[in-house]
């Protein structure tokens, strides 16, 4: 059935050969991928397509509720996580900053202010904090927590993100420090749990060594991360970072 909907957006929506996408703005682009409706070696075109779509806003969302919860998401997977933060800590109209600068303390329904004060169309981003600041990803291909992803992103000027949540087997935490151009990150995995964990190293490669605690098993080595195995514990990671 995914595949027959799939195909049939691609056929509705999207001409491949001119590579045209119906509407083109911020929600067509982030939805088309966050759905997976984009084939691999698309990626790219509509990366580019996406980014445009923010620049020409001045890094600004411009899009509905559904816009907004696809736009972020989609930004952190295509790896760019620091265009998502400037999005998110905007100040001015339309933005979460704009609310808090009108002494908003709940979700508002509409960025005016204008509708329901109290409403959490726009609240996706509090998801994005724990998936994209404190790492704290599901696994797809094993639901309900029972293995675990933990990327965190240390973007734009922030220096620390802590984040926890419940899942059936315990408690999963991802804490993470930046000082003195070091990352430090502390993962902690309930019982009976496991995770893929991915440290973030500074890419210019300074001298300094990426260490993990006892028991975390080297899976690979990519151009900014370190990924690692881990069981059921409390675990640290320390790496160096540098801005």
């Amino acid at each position: 059935m995914a595949q027959r909907i799939k195909a049939s957006a691609r056929k509705h929506f999207y001409n491949a050969q001119e590579q045209r996408l119906v509407g083109h703005g911020q929600t067509a682009v982030a939805c088309f991928l966050y759905q997976g409706l984009v084939e691999d070696d698309e990626k790219p075109f509509f990366k580019r397509m996406l980014l445009d779509a923010v620049a020409a806003c001045n890094n600004h969302l411009d899009c509905g509720i559904l816009g907004t919860k696809y736009l972020l998401h989609s930004l952190t997977d295509l790896g760019e996580a620091e265009v998502a933060y400037r999005i998110v800590t905007q100040t001015d109209y339309p933005s979460w900053g704009y609310w808090l600068a009108q002494g908003a303390t709940t979700l508002w329904e509409a960025w005016d202010g204008r509708d329901s004060r109290n409403h959490h169309m726009f609240s996706d981003v509090s998801a994005w904090f724990y998936k994209t600041l404190a790492g704290i990803q599901p696994d797809p291909a094993d639901p309900g927590f029972k293995h675990i992803h933990i990327k965190p992103w240390p973007v734009g000027d922030l220096t620390y993100a802590t984040g926890q949540t419940q899942t059936p087997y315990g408690v999963v935490r991802s804490s993470w420090r930046l000082a003195d151009d070091c990352f430090t990150l502390t993962v902690d995995v309930p019982a009976n749990g496991t995770a893929t964990v991915y440290v973030p190293y500074d890419e210019t490669g300074f001298a300094g060594d990426v260490r993990a605690a006892a028991g975390a098993r080297l899976l690979q080595v990519t151009a900014d991360r370190y990924v690692y195995h881990i069981d059921s514990c409390c675990y640290v990671f320390t790496a160096p970072f540098r801005r």
